[in-house]
């Protein structure tokens, strides 16, 4: 007689039967049968493929493993990458790796104050990225090149270092971001004129020259003969890359840059014309060049306000250096462009500036014609 046993029982099978069924799937090429099977996943297809006879056995395979790559337009995403970035020589390192105490038990006090260490440290770095990123975003703007953005970086962590910089979000901040922007543009010679800067940046230009004439000399002297910010003089701002700039805005033909980028070589050193800013006389010099060549279509689209919309000058200013080019006219154009329709009229223009020039001197009293009765 038998006895029933409380409890759960447990399933007897018998001899070499499998205690539960086998839901593996086995995958064999039907071609080779080989078992096991050589199969290979091809990840950037899709497919699965034999490794033996080439047939391919599934298509249409999702990848599962993790994503490692950062693809463009992922900037405000999460970055896939395990490694983090590269380390930035601008920002000062706020990471130290730290064993904890054996006497803390498990390490949760340690490894708190180690994180609350790493925040703290983290306030600088989040205020000079703030500074970077709104460099990056003026650069855009005014369309330079990473070289011109990253020097302009570099130029502020030394204004900072040395203490030209006063708290966060001041005027001396935007000032100092607008004055390395422009040490960037002249070490790469990429013409921008402080007048584009200021109207970029909201800043007045007179804040921005005194910013400038601060950090230039600093930055010449903490970089020595390795100076990646070597700082240009005013006057070394190119007035023929300046020109070129103005034309491709315009849109004007080829001939009209060859000619204004010959007369600017000359005019540069014309009585009245010297001394005066690169902005100026590019401006004036591309004018002349327009009314040189009088075509209707150049003289509509590089009309004198037109030009000053772009150079940010008065049109006045274009006009009056264009008539000093013009009192000028042979020694700043070549001989066969005498001509070209537009050459009597500046001649005129030219004559009409000097007679309007010469005026009585105001120190002294005329003295009185002895022939008149």
């Amino acid at each position: 007689m038998m006895t029933a046993t409380a409890g759960p029982q447990t399933q007897k099978f018998a001899y070499g039967q499998p205690a539960a069924p086998n839901l593996n799937v086995h995958l064999l090429c039907p071609r080779c049968r080989e078992d096991p099977p050589n199969l290979v996943e091809e990840y950037s297809k899709g497919d699965i493929v034999c490794g033996s006879c080439g047939m391919v056995l599934g298509d249409r395979i999702v990848d599962t493993r993790s994503e490692w790559r950062t693809f463009a337009g992922d900037e405000n995403g999460d970055d896939p990458s395990r490694v983090g970035d590269a380390v930035n020589p601008l920002l000062a390192e706020s990471f130290e790796t730290t064993i904890s105490s054996i006497n803390d038990r498990n390490g949760q006090a340690r490894d708190l104050q180690r994180a609350a260490a790493r925040q703290q440290g983290n306030k600088e770095n989040n205020a000079l990225n703030n500074v970077f990123k709104k460099i990056a975003e003026i650069g855009e703007k005014l369309q330079v090149n990473r070289n011109v953005v990253q020097s302009a970086q570099w130029a502020y962590k030394i204004a900072e270092d040395k203490k030209y910089v006063r708290g966060k979000g001041s005027k001396d901040t935007d000032a100092a971001i607008a004055a390395c922007i422009i040490l960037g543009c002249r070490r790469f010679k990429v013409d921008r004129s402080l007048l584009e800067v200021a109207q970029f940046t909201g800043i007045e230009k007179k804040k921005i020259g005194k910013m400038l004439l601060a950090l230039g000399p600093v930055i010449n002297r903490e970089l020595g003969d390795k100076n990646p910010m070597a700082v240009a003089s005013k006057g070394e701002q190119s007035t023929r890359s300046l020109i070129a700039r103005y034309i491709n805005y315009l849109g004007l033909d080829n001939d009209v840059n060859k000619a204004a980028q010959y007369i600017a070589e000359r005019a540069g050193d014309q009585e009245g014309v010297v001394g005066r800013s690169p902005v100026s006389i590019a401006a004036g010099v591309l004018y002349f060049a327009v009314l040189l060549y009088d075509r209707a279509d150049d003289l509509e689209k590089a009309s004198a306000k037109e030009i000053a919309k772009i150079a940010n000058v008065s049109d006045g200013t274009i006009k009056h250096v264009c008539k000093l080019i013009a009192a000028k006219i042979s020694a700043v154009i070549k001989p066969e462009w005498n001509t070209l329709s537009g050459y009597d009229r500046l001649v005129a223009l030219g004559r009409s500036d000097v007679a309007n020039s010469v005026k009585p001197s105001r120190a002294s009293t005329p003295k009185p014609d002895v022939n008149t009765p």
